[in-house]
């Protein structure tokens, strides 16, 4: 288990220090779009024109340099809270599907997919949390103002959303265009909607 203690490199905020995180992650996830994930530090050095020394002292697992990269991509991912759920539920979809579109985030998720040991270590905590919460967040208030049930487990629905995008974003949407499923997702998350 990666020691999660700030490193002395890590205390400042701004300055030097944030633009080599940006630099870094920005690397990582242009790597990784080249279908590279397995790369070395000798590459992103390369990539990234940060010293293997700092690369290391900073990031000493390749699974710490994934979860920078991913942390600053996550960071894109916008989504404005709407009056009531069935406006709530199409916005979410759709910046879900905006999201999960983005060729950075379609790379990220070929590449877990086709290699579980990163999955397994970033999936469990890093990856999704800050996201899901904030989907939590509108579910548990929906179901505070009355518009879901309350015996509806937030995670069922976060997942009845997300699970079909992930898949026909990283899959490709086949048949079916961006907009049908968008459509389709938004009447499915429109129909957890309380009815007494």
């Amino acid at each position: 288990m990666t020691n999660t203690k700030p490193r002395s490199g890590d205390l400042r905020p701004g300055g030097r220090t944030r633009e080599i995180k940006n630099n870094v992650a920005t690397s990582v996830l242009e790597l990784i779009k080249s279908g590279n994930i397995q790369f070395s530090y000798s590459e992103l050095a390369a990539a990234s024109g940060v010293h293997k020394t700092t690369l290391y002292r900073r990031w000493p697992t390749h699974i710490d340099l994934i979860r920078v990269a991913i942390e600053i991509h996550n960071q894109s991912f916008s989504l404005e809270s709407k009056n009531n759920w069935h406006d709530n539920a199409e916005a979410i979809v759709r910046s879900l599907a905006d999201f999960l579109s983005d060729p950075t985030e379609v790379a990220i998720n070929r590449a877990l997919l086709a290699n579980p040991q990163a999955a397994e270590s970033l999936v469990s905590v890093e990856y999704w949390q800050p996201i899901q919460n904030l989907l939590k967040s509108m579910v548990v208030e929906a179901q505070a103002a009355g518009e879901l049930a309350e015996d509806i487990d937030p995670q069922t629905v976060i997942m009845t959303i997300v699970s079909p995008l992930i898949i026909s974003t990283t899959l490709g949407f086949g048949t079916k265009s961006k907009e049908t499923l968008i459509t389709q997702l938004s009447r499915l998350a429109r129909s957890y909607a309380y009815s007494p």
